[in-house]
């Protein structure tokens, strides 16, 4: 094999890390739809983002990391007093 040719590991990797920077400089409007971000009106034509959408995902986001895994299986530890 030529020292000069990358492995295909090596060019993997690069395709990885070229996909991870195109990302990284993408703008969030470019990617949200308009469909897809609710969105409440102001009384002066101004648009307000739906926060109590953002408050629901964070509340969810809280519960998933608060439950209990189910590979564990805590046992009662009774202390000796």
């Amino acid at each position: 094999m030529d020292s000069k040719s990358p492995s295909k590991k090596e060019s993997t990797d690069q395709v990885a890390r070229e996909s991870l920077i195109a990302i990284s400089n993408t703008s969030p409007d470019k990617i949200l739809d308009s469909n897809s971000v609710s969105e409440s009106k102001k009384s002066d034509g101004g648009v307000l983002p739906n926060c109590d959408q953002d408050e629901q995902f964070r509340s969810e986001l809280i519960s998933i990391s608060y439950s209990e895994s189910p590979d564990v299986k805590i046992g009662s530890i009774s202390m000796g007093v």
